[in-house]
């Protein structure tokens, strides 16, 4: 059986240059990559622009501490990252009212008709047959906007989410589809600011539930909930972001990521394997990070047994491609709205896991493998292997 080597070709790389094109999110647009990079065991409230709610109904009890170890989530920039904030009631002493912690990410308001998403993941696995709101925005503390709410059923690991505007005693009537409360969750809560005062136009709240990172807003309204308070409570000034613990409360939330636009929120961290090289597709254009490089394949030679490679500035839509980097290296992806056109690519997006075959329309299907040698190569697969998301093959 013969194998297209990768390594055959890089003395000899075909290079089209491709410009960036308009439309790659700005850093201005990020306001917060929050890791919770702590002293192990610290309160939460005594760390750098976290404090304690002034208000006495919910500053009750102790703080939430910093936990080692964090929570994952496929392809999501904030998965694996850091430590974690960990909200106990029994550890907290907290059997009352609430204790409310709340970090300030930027001294500025929002533009008027601007958006604001806050990501990321939360794990409820401890908590049982409760329903409570634990991460909200507020203003300048005195008002919890865009309250997210959990359900855990009795004796069972299905949990649901929801959200509310501003309503803090009873809950919205749509809640998200079951989830297993054993795994992480990744949430993000979006926030429109309609105006700047309550007497305004009602600002409006939309969480999503589970996205995938590699796709656009548009592309998962399916797992989109609104606030169904949206029209009442006028517009409030969002600075902050509360973590809330009432009564038998137990969570951990982790690699929370905060932007005025969804792909920087909801970036891609893709990690390089220990080779140096990994395929990748998706259904947006991505920019490419610093010591990345990305490739598609413009053709073969049997004869040689080697493929073609021609660089590309970034990441185009819809198409496979060979990504270069450090080995064993997480790189994060944002997506920008236009990107590169490639005619001649041989590698062919994989957007969902599944098994690929030795042939497809009397073609044989490749796919990269690790070579024994420290580098990777192009051979056969067997048949019956599943091929992971976002992935791609020869």
């Amino acid at each position: 059986m013969k194998h297209y080597n990768v390594k055959i070709l890089m003395t000899a790389l075909l290079s089209t240059a491709f410009s960036l094109t308009a439309g790659a999110q700005s850093d201005a647009n990020f306001l917060l990559e929050q890791y919770f990079n702590y002293t192990t065991s610290a309160n939460l409230d005594d760390q750098t622009n976290w404090a304690v709610s002034t208000k006495d109904t919910e500053k009750v009890g102790l703080s939430p501490v910093v936990k080692a170890g964090n929570l994952s989530y496929p392809l999501y920039a904030g998965s694996g990252e850091g430590k974690s904030a960990y909200l106990n009631a029994t550890n907290q002493g907290v059997s009352s009212n609430a204790h409310i912690t709340l970090f300030t990410f930027t001294d500025d308001g929002l533009p008027t008709n601007e958006a604001l998403y806050a990501a990321f993941l939360v794990n409820v696995s401890e908590m049982n047959n409760i329903t409570r709101d634990i991460f909200f925005y507020n203003n300048d503390g005195t008002a919890n906007r865009g309250r997210v709410w959990v359900k855990v059923a009795d004796g069972t690991n299905a949990v649901n989410f929801a959200v509310t505007k501003s309503n803090a005693t009873s809950v919205s009537t749509v809640w998200s589809a079951e989830l297993d409360k054993t795994k992480s969750i990744l949430l993000v809560l979006k926030y429109i600011n309609k105006s700047t005062n309550k007497d305004g136009t009602p600002d409006e709240y939309y969480l999503y539930v589970n996205p995938d990172p590699t796709k656009s807003e548009e592309d998962n309204a399916s797992c989109k909930l609104t606030a169904e308070d949206n029209g009442s409570n006028g517009g409030a000034t969002i600075k902050r972001v509360g973590l809330k613990t009432q009564t038998n409360t137990k969570a951990t939330f982790s690699g929370m990521r905060i932007s005025r636009t969804w792909g920087q929120a909801l970036a891609v961290g893709l990690t390089i394997g220990e080779t140096g090289w990994a395929t990748f597709s998706a259904t947006q254009y991505f920019t490419l990070p610093d010591g990345l490089k990305a490739y598609v394949v413009s053709s073969f030679d049997s004869g040689k047994g080697s493929v073609a490679l021609t660089e590309v500035a970034a990441i185009p839509a819809n198409q496979g491609v060979l990504l270069k980097g450090t080995p064993s290296t997480k790189y994060t992806l944002i997506p920008q709205a236009d990107g590169p056109k490639v005619d001649d690519n041989l590698l062919a997006k994989n957007l969902t896991a599944a098994v690929l075959p030795k042939t497809d329309g009397g073609k044989t299907n490749f796919i990269l493998v690790p070579d024994g040698a420290g580098s990777v190569k192009f051979a056969k697969p067997n048949g019956t292997g599943s091929l992971a998301a976002n992935k791609a093959y020869l």
